[in-house]
C-alpha cells in the first residue's frame, strides 16, 4: 500500500514539474535580445498575466551563469510586450576588453509568491576598439 501512494504522489510531483515548465514558456510568447555595439535591448511579450505580480529580468556574463537582477518590471495584468535597455553592457565589454556573450532569463513572480522561469537567450555584444579606448579615457577622467 505504502509503494502505491509513494508512486502515487512521484506521478503527481512530475506532473506538476511539467505542468509548471509548460505554463512558464506559455506566460512568455516572445523574448530576444540584440546588441547594437553600445546598448543591448532586451523585448519581450506575455500572452497573459493573471495572478503575476512582477518580472525579474536577470543577466549573466560569459559562462559563468551567476545571473544577477537588472531590472524589476510589475505585472501589468493582461497582455503586455516589455523593453529594457542594458546600458551597463557597454561598461562591462570596456572593462573585460573582449566580445562577451551575456545570458538573459526573466523570473516570474506569481501573487502567491512562487517563482518560475523562462528559458535563457543569449547575446554577443562586442564593443569597437576605439569605443573601448575612448571609453577607457572617459573612465580615466572621472
Amino acid at each position: 500500500m505504502k509503494n502505491k501512494m509513494k508512486i502515487g504522489l512521484l506521478s503527481i510531483s512530475i506532473f506538476l514539474v511539467g505542468v509548471s515548465l509548460v505554463f512558464a514558456s506559455s506566460l512568455i510568447s516572445s523574448f530576444t535580445a540584440k546588441s547594437d555595439n553600445q546598448v543591448i535591448t532586451v523585448k519581450w511579450a506575455t500572452n497573459a498575466e493573471k495572478d503575476i505580480k512582477k518580472f525579474e529580468l536577470e543577466r549573466s556574463v560569459s559562462s559563468s551563469y551567476n545571473y544577477i537582477r537588472i531590472s524589476t518590471e510589475t505585472a501589468v495584468g493582461s497582455p503586455t510586450n516589455y523593453t529594457y535597455t542594458d546600458k551597463n553592457a557597454y561598461k562591462e565589454a570596456i572593462e573585460m576588453q573582449s566580445e562577451n556573450t551575456y545570458h538573459y532569463r526573466i523570473k516570474i513572480i506569481f501573487n502567491n509568491g512562487q517563482t518560475q522561469y523562462s528559458d535563457a537567450i543569449n547575446v554577443t555584444h562586442a564593443t569597437s576598439s576605439v569605443r573601448k579606448t575612448w571609453g577607457m579615457i572617459k573612465e580615466m577622467m572621472r
